[in-house]
């Protein structure tokens, strides 16, 4: 009998609006920040990121909501192995959109993530008009040098 007594008054707080509905999952950074000032704690910090991670990794989702997504996994801080090698693929995929690659890149230059070498050499003919980018992917595959991705 309690347990309907509860349950009816948590529906009509619901009801009359005294029950604020969690927003949903940010998807770019402003979101995320808007979030953390109006409702902080309602999501972990793992849940944005395997969240975003998941459209980041989409082929299927606009460019531009990828990039965003990415850039918030970017934003959340360092990231652990496996989750940068999912984000190497994204260098390996031939119809990612430019700035989805360079964000890509960016991480992984970053992380100083060995292993990658093949993919952040396929990436390099896309820096033509890049040179700081490109000049940190050379010296990246310096000191990671490996005899497929020197070929």
């Amino acid at each position: 009998m309690n347990r309907r007594a509860v349950f009816c008054c948590l529906l009509c707080l619901a009801a009359a609006g005294c029950v604020e509905p969690i927003p949903p999952v940010p998807q770019n950074v402003a979101d995320y920040e808007q979030l953390q000032t109006t409702h902080p704690g309602a999501y972990p910090r793992r849940t944005v990121l395997l969240n975003n991670l998941t459209r980041a990794l989409d082929a299927d989702m606009p460019g531009e909501e990828r990039t965003a997504s990415l850039e918030l996994v970017a934003y959340l801080g360092p990231t652990d192995a496996e989750t940068l090698k999912e984000i190497s693929g994204i260098l390996g995929e031939k119809d990612a959109p430019p700035a989805l690659r360079r964000q890509a890149l960016e991480m992984l230059l970053e992380a100083d993530v060995p292993g990658v070498a093949a993919h952040v050499a396929e990436v390099l003919p896309f820096l033509e008009g890049e040179a700081e980018l490109r000049d940190a992917a050379l010296a990246w595959l310096a000191r990671h040098p490996q005899e497929s991705s020197l070929a």
